[in-house]
């Protein structure tokens, strides 16, 4: 009995390591299937192309829609992903505003006093 708690805890072990999303393009792929789940076809294309980044223990897929946020409307998507089990921990597209040129001092001011 006392052999088979080293080989329960390198299974364990093993599972733990297990990455279930475990390289850029499947976390791209299931991006593009959120994305087209919840905003529709025609947004993931508009989308197109998304940069995928390493961040250790999770993928962090980013839209190119609207990038440089230069035109109001939405933005690009932005979806992190879990490595070890896939799990969705953040998803949205953010709606760009450019607030009126009268209004942009009292932001700044605002912003200053903030810090």
């Amino acid at each position: 009995m006392a052999h088979d708690k080293p080989r329960a805890r390198n299974y364990i072990d093993r599972l733990l390591d297990t990455k279930m999303i475990d390289n850029a393009d499947i976390a791209s792929r299931l991006a593009e299937l959120l994305i087209t789940n919840h905003y529709g076809l025609a947004q993931m294309e508009a989308q197109r192309p998304y940069s995928v980044i390493d961040q250790e223990d999770q993928w962090v897929v980013t839209g190119s829609r609207n990038k440089d946020r230069e035109d109001e409307g939405l933005g690009p998507a932005k979806i992190i992903i879990r490595k070890k089990d896939g799990k969705i921990l953040d998803m949205h597209i953010p709606y760009v505003l450019h607030p009126h040129p009268d209004v942009r001092p009292i932001l700044a001011h605002a912003q200053k006093i903030k810090r």
